[in-house]
């Protein structure tokens, strides 16, 4: 089973050398599962992301803390945006193993973000508003879905998400497709 993990040393970037990021990478590796109080449990990231694990990118083969933080790379500039669904590897910044896209590390089961899709390869702290896949949109969003209880629906027309509060008839009569 741990045949497609090997052990990689992060950059020191990745996991920073402060004192204060060692002493709160200490308490997110707590046995306890994440919270939703804003990334309180994963305060290493990025600009864009608390996250606890690095995605290496398919086109440069370099590890980047999040799709965003690749294609606003310089060095990353000729590969375009990131194709998160051909991301292969993820490595984990507590110990450093890299392993196929799971919501946890293989070796020390640290949780890589609060809200983890396998399918977009997003790792981030949870919203205080839900976030969802949308199967339709082939992406993630802010919400809490488009089922029952949901806080969307989604047009097959437009191939978009829209509040539950636009009506639907009304939207269909002028909505043009994608």
């Amino acid at each position: 089973k741990l045949a497609n993990l090997t052990r990689e040393k992060p950059t020191s970037d990745a996991l920073g050398a402060t004192p204060e990021r060692a002493r709160l990478r200490e308490m997110a590796s707590a046995d306890e599962p994440p919270s939703d109080d804003e990334g309180a449990d994963f305060p290493d990231g990025c600009a864009h992301y608390a996250n606890m694990c690095e995605l290496e990118s398919p086109c440069c083969k370099r590890w980047y803390r999040c799709h965003r933080c690749h294609d606003e790379d310089d060095a990353a500039a000729a590969c375009g945006a990131m194709d998160r669904a051909a991301v292969a590897r993820v490595r984990c910044v507590r110990c450093g193993l890299a392993q196929p896209p799971a919501a946890r590390c293989a070796s020390c089961a640290v949780s890589f973000g609060g809200y983890a899709c396998l399918e977009c390869k997003l790792f981030r702290e949870p919203h205080p508003d839900g976030i969802y896949h949308c199967d339709g949109c082939g992406i993630c969003r802010v919400g809490r879905g488009t089922g029952p209880g949901g806080s969307h629906w989604h047009c097959d027309r437009c191939r978009a998400c829209l509040p539950i509060d636009v009506d639907r008839a009304a939207h269909l009569a002028t909505c043009l497709p994608d």
